[in-house]
């Protein structure tokens, strides 16, 4: 790397020397987008990287000594055995949580109720009251509730009235229950996370007209809702927050409270919009009757369109709340505060965490930063045992879990025989994972085609779900269910980049030595065009929007790109000339009756990221995909495509998704956590099976929840006490941390006029995004999106599901 660095010095004199604080402040970026904390070791490892020699090992140290970035210290991470590694966080990073607890603090109290409980009685200020709840001085002083002395309470001068603050201040202090898990809560400080839970404590659902708006729900479906969609359906429509939220255990029915409430919304007037981080799981929210349903990543760029003079009322329900990273949800809540919206966030702590960092919606849960109801009683499992497996995990406790789902695992033993004398760990781990593949198609093979359309495959990485795809298409060519005829096309895996690796040529290189390809989501135009008025219009650009480039090279900060239309066809650029995507390429083999699913969203096909359909050939004889909606898209043989086989999805995928019945890879890895065991064990109604390589190992990771920490606890920052002065602290933090992708910048062999130009619209910008930030304003542009795609990080189980744009 020294010698690289010699080099290019030696070709361009004038370039700007990186500094070690540069190189920090590129690891910063890199590291900050998927982990709040990160420790040491990582920071000088990836500022190595980032300085590509340039920088030395002792420049990092006293960057990061001197806090370069806005670093703070985050305590240690015990690694076992007495050794302990210092760890950090951003300013960044603890300003911006800071803000979205602010803002749903600011909104407590802010909104109209649907239906009000305000009274006045005797010339008392009015106040939010629930009827017939009330509690001791004693028991308001320790934050208990003694059940067995319920009966003794009398007289006006024992209790106080449970108004919606004094709610709001129990809910963070948390209540004791009589018998955890057994009831539904209501206002739960702890979010179901082991801790202590009320049991008593309900919102005014006997309000006789929360009663009304329940019983003629239940009347026009023919059946109960339980205790927690009750006391969702009345924390929500008597609650005056701007932000509420629903906690709902896995299959607890959260839909069916949700289509209660839209409902109610809707006759009150207001525009509901369900919202989630995936198409799949905002398609499965039409069902709730909202007047529309996006994509997080589309709603977010969505401008809403009022008349002046107009101030509509419209309602947010984002649903998988869990799952969405703390950059999401502050977008999220700073658009619907600006918007004047209300919002509903409905998720579970205890499952899948967003790919990105940060847990803002256990974050808000924790502090009671958001009032919220508990749905807690699971109906999805008709198994009475596989129904104890998935309340166990729900209530958070793990082992108990992992306990009861012991009976349902098969552990596969690897055949040595199978194995090189002198096979390493990676051929081992190989090994492992086809013979658990093996063994999952096999189990999924016995069914019969009818079973098979309600069995979902689930395994824990990608290597996994890949391997078992290959294994049951084998099993399927076999039985005859494939076609003879093979058609082969080039199938595009979106290449794992963060946004600051992303602005960096040498990073476009895939692991597996595989073919990376680019596409072009904006047209990049020749740096001549300015000034050549002799290039007619269509050869003004270098490339055209959509079009899929091969990465023949990298050196010198830049991609060398081969057209995929025409060979000879080559181009140079910096990967921040233009907004682009990034693939790995492998063949992929297509029969009549193969299982198929879209992978990224397509809009001029009408396709979105998760559809799935089946292989087949229309009547004019073309290639295309059949979708479960009915509708053919063709498949062009010569293009890449966002494709791959559905009979295996990863455990990240599948949340939200009920079948029949589950069989469950479960590698003994350290991407096993209990989240991920009370997903996989979540999803079946009547069947379960576990296939493992080690049912020990697996158990013992599967009975932890990850630690994710959040950067104001780690940090033991005390932020400003308002929402304007986070505001300004945020916008310094901002400003000390630089952008992404400002080390790529001065890493570039001088300015051309167009990168000057580009440099200036940056500039304009940030200063933009600088003035919202410290006003509150929104940063989002108007108009839709494609979705942005999350990518697996190292062997972690997330799926793409949003898709990643960089440039311009």
């Amino acid at each position: 790397m020294r010698e690289q660095s010699e080099e290019r010095q030696e070709t361009n004199k004038e370039q700007p020397k990186l500094t070690g604080e540069d190189a920090v402040k590129s690891a910063i970026h890199h590291l900050s987008e998927r982990d709040t904390t990160f420790t040491k070791t990582a920071l000088i490892d990836e500022a190595l990287k980032a300085g590509l020699g340039d920088v030395s090992h002792a420049d990092i140290e006293a960057a990061i000594e001197s806090r370069a970035g806005g670093l703070l210290s985050a305590g240690e991470l015990d690694r076992g055995e007495g050794k302990k590694e210092p760890q950090f966080t951003t300013k960044s990073a603890v300003y911006r949580e800071a803000e979205i607890l602010q803002r749903a603090r600011d909104g407590q109290g802010n909104a109209e109720a649907i239906i009000s409980t305000r009274h006045s009685a005797q010339g008392q200020e009015n106040q939010d009251v629930v009827p017939d709840v009330s509690f001791t001085k004693e028991e308001l002083k320790d934050g208990k509730r003694d059940s067995n002395a319920r009966s003794e309470i009398s007289g006006i001068e024992e209790v106080e009235p449970l108004t919606g603050q004094r709610v709001r201040g129990l809910s963070e202090r948390g209540l004791d229950a009589d018998e955890i898990g057994q009831n539904s809560g209501v206002l739960s400080g702890d979010a179901r996370s082991g801790g202590p839970r009320d049991q008593h404590l309900r919102r005014p659902d006997d309000d006789e007209r929360v009663s009304k708006v329940i019983s003629d729900f239940e009347a026009k479906k023919g059946f109960s809702m339980s205790d927690g969609q009750k006391a969702a359906v009345a924390l929500t429509l008597t609650s005056e927050d701007n932000h509420m939220g629903i906690v709902g255990a896995a299959g607890a029915g959260k839909t069916t409270a949700m289509e209660a409430i839209v409902e109610q919304y809707k006759a009150a007037g207001y525009e509901v919009i369900g919202v989630a981080p995936s198409a799949a799981a905002a398609k499965e929210l039409q069902s709730a009757g909202c007047d529309d349903t996006r994509t997080l990543a589309s709603s977010l760029l969505k401008k809403e369109e009022t008349k002046e003079g107009e101030n509509p009322k419209r309602l947010y329900i984002l649903d998988e709340a869990g799952m969405v990273s703390a950059k999401d949800m502050d977008a999220f809540i700073r658009k619907a505060d600006a918007e004047g919206a209300r919002t509903i966030l409905v998720g579970d702590p205890l499952q899948l965490a967003a790919v990105e960092a940060g847990s803002p919606y256990a974050q808000m849960l924790k502090t009671g930063a958001i009032a919220h109801a508990d749905i807690d009683e699971i109906q999805r499992q008709k198994d009475p045992q596989l129904r104890e497996i998935a309340q166990a995990f729900a209530r958070g406790d793990a082992a108990k879990g992992v306990e009861l789902a012991r009976p349902y695992m098969l552990q596969v033993e690897l055949d040595k025989n199978d194995l090189e004398p002198d096979a390493d760990a990676a051929s081992i781990k190989k090994a492992k994972i086809f013979a658990m593949a093996d063994a999952a198609a096999r189990e999924y093979l016995s069914l019969s085609p009818e079973e098979r359309q309600k069995t979902l495959l689930l395994a824990g990485t990608n290597a996994s779900r890949q391997a078992i795809n290959d294994k049951i298409r084998i099993g399927l060519r076999e039985e005859g269910t494939l076609g003879k005829s093979i058609r082969k096309i080039t199938a595009l895996d979106k290449l794992d980049l963060t946004r600051e690796a992303a602005t960096r040529a040498e990073h476009y290189v895939a692991k597996d030595g595989a073919q990376v390809v680019v596409q072009f989501n904006s047209d990049l135009k020749d740096k001549d065009a300015n000034t050549n008025k002799d290039k007619d219009a269509e050869n003004q650009f270098l490339a055209k929007k959509d079009s899929q480039w091969d990465v023949v090279a990298t050196d010198g900060g830049k991609l060398h790109l081969r057209s995929r239309d025409d060979p000879e066809k080559t181009i140079e650029m910096l990967p921040t000339d233009a907004r682009i995507s990034a693939y790995s390429a492998r063949e992929m083999e297509l029969r009549a009756g193969d299982r198929v699913v879209f992978r990224q969203n397509d809009k001029e096909r009408g396709v979105t990221n998760g559809m799935q359909g089946t292989v087949g050939i229309d009547e004019k004889g073309r290639l295309g995909i059949k979708t479960d909606a009915g509708k053919f898209v063709p498949i062009s043989e010569k293009r890449g495509q966002t494709l791959d086989y559905s009979y295996a999805r990863t455990v990240h995928s599948s949340q939200g998704a009920t079948v029949e019945r589950a069989i469950v890879v479960g590698e003994a890895s350290r991407v096993a956590t209990a989240e991920s065991a009370y997903v996989a064990c979540s999803r079946e109604k009547t069947g379960l099976t576990i296939i493992t390589d080690d049912a020990e190992k697996l158990s013992k990771a599967w009975g932890k929840f990850a630690d994710r920490q959040a950067a104001l606890d780690a940090s033991k920052i005390q932020p400003p006490e308002t929402l304007e002065e986070i505001q300004k602290a945020r916008a310094m933090a901002g400003h000390e941390l630089g952008r992404v992708g400002d080390l790529a910048q001065a890493r570039a062999m001088g300015n051309t006029p167009l990168e000057e130009e580009q440099e200036q619209q940056q500039a304009e910008e940030q200063s933009k995004q600088d003035h919202e930030a410290a006003t509150g304003g929104s940063s989002h542009e108007s108009g839709d999106s494609d979705e942005k795609e999350d990518n697996d990080h190292e062997t972690a189980q997330a799926e793409p599901e949003l898709e990643l744009e960089i440039g311009d």
